[in-house]
C-alpha cells in the first residue's frame, strides 16, 4: 500500500513535470475542479457514500465509504487524471493516506476518501450510483447532480482528447 502510494505520487511529479499542457488544457481542469467543488456541495450530508460498503466481502469492505472507493488505485488515478489534477494545484504532497490496511484505493481510509474534493480524481466525485441517486432524488437534487456529473464527465473526456492530440503531435512533429 506504501509502495502504491509513493509510485503514485512519483507518476504524478513525472507527468507533472514533463508535459507542456496547452491552455485549454489548464483552463479546462480548473473548469473541472470548479465543478467537482459543486457537485460535492450538492453531496453534502448525504449518507449512502458512507454506509454502502459495510458488510461487503475482501477490501471493499474494510472501510466506510462507497463501494466504488475499493477500486485499484491505478484504474483511479490514471494519467489523465493525474495531470488534470496537477493542473488544477494538486501535488504529490497532498496524496495523503490514512488507510492503515489495503481497501481498495490507497487514499481510502477508515473515514472514507482522505482527500479533499479538490484533489480527488473526476471520476470518483462524478460518479453516481444508483443507491445514490435514490438518495438525491428523494431529496429533490437528483437532477442538478446529474447534469454537474455529465458536465464533469464531458470535460474530462474533451481534456483526455486535448492530452491525446497534443501527444500523437509530440510523436509525429520533431
Amino acid at each position: 500500500m506504501a509502495q502504491e502510494l509513493i509510485g503514485l505520487r512519483q507518476t504524478m511529479a513525472r507527468l507533472g513535470l514533463a508535459e507542456q499542457v496547452s491552455r485549454e488544457e489548464r483552463a479546462l481542469a480548473l473548469e473541472l475542479l470548479a465543478a467537482r467543488q459543486q457537485l460535492a456541495s450538492l453531496l453534502e450530508g448525504i449518507q449512502s457514500c458512507a454506509t454502502c460498503a459495510r458488510g461487503l466481502p475482501g477490501a471493499r469492505g474494510v472501510f466506510e465509504g462507497g463501494d466504488c472507493c475499493s477500486s485499484p488505485t491505478h484504474k483511479l488515478f490514471s494519467p489523465d487524471e493525474l495531470v488534470a489534477l496537477w493542473c488544477s494545484g494538486t501535488r504529490p504532497h497532498h496524496l495523503l493516506s490514512r488507510a492503515t490496511k489495503p481497501a481498495g484505493c490507497a487514499l481510502r481510509g477508515p473515514r472514507g476518501c482522505a482527500l479533499p474534493v479538490a484533489h480527488r480524481p473526476n471520476s470518483c466525485t462524478s460518479y453516481l450510483c444508483p443507491m445514490l441517486s435514490r438518495e438525491l432524488h428523494a431529496r429533490g437534487d437528483l437532477d442538478h447532480a446529474e447534469a454537474l456529473s455529465r458536465s464533469i464527465e464531458e470535460r474530462f473526456r474533451r481534456l483526455e482528447a486535448l492530452r491525446r492530440e497534443r501527444l500523437l503531435d509530440g510523436l509525429i512533429d520533431p
